[in-house]
């Protein structure tokens, strides 16, 4: 049903999870790290990740908090080495909204850990946008920028492909719901 992304021309790419790429021991997905120590290793590599791929990073944060996916931990997000040596951050996989069957706003992982070592929030919000950047150490304005267009594209299309979807009544029911309670949707000019 999907095409494979770490094939080309019949041959495997190697891939990565960051779970592996950051050490972390798989017992720990949901509280070894953060969405920050994963944009923390793309950037030292600005050659190739860099601020393109941590903002494709909060791209695909903001979508799974539109979607209700609330299992995207760090095995969900990996790298590809298509020279075996360059990594590039891979396309979104493992999507599942869970939101048709369950309710409420977050993410599987922290945003990032505070000064004292604590997990921050698993929602993204004005505050804790600005606090993410701070910590990962990269401007806001683009950050903001890039939540904007996810929302309102979102806005955009999601509705009628939701509405012509597979799904279930009632799961598209549960997702619209989910969609349009989301605090990004209900103030988009933030």
């Amino acid at each position: 049903m999907v095409s494979r992304f770490d094939r080309e021309e019949g041959k495997r790419i190697q891939c990565e999870v960051f779970g592996q790429a950051l050490a972390i021991d798989p017992r720990q997905k949901y509280s070894g790290a953060t969405y920050a120590a994963i944009a923390g290793l793309m950037m030292r590599y600005p050659e190739s990740l860099g601020q393109p791929a941590v903002h494709e990073l909060i791209h695909l944060i903001i979508i799974n908090e539109l979607m209700g996916i609330v299992d995207a931990l760090l095995q969900n997000f990996a790298l590809l080495y298509r020279d075996g040596v360059t990594p590039e951050l891979s396309p979104a996989y493992d999507i599942v909204a869970w939101s048709v069957f369950i309710q409420g706003h977050c993410n599987a992982l922290a945003l990032y850990r505070s000064e004292d070592g604590t997990l921050a929030t698993r929602t993204l919000g004005p505050a804790s946008v600005r606090a993410m950047c701070n910590v990962m150490k990269i401007p806001e304005k683009p950050v903001q920028r890039v939540i904007k267009d996810a929302v309102h594209r979102a806005l955009e299309l999601w509705p009628d492909m939701i509405a012509t979807s597979a799904l279930m009544d009632n799961q598209k029911q549960a997702l619209i719901r989910h969609f349009f309670s989301h605090p990004f949707i209900q103030q988009l000019s933030w």
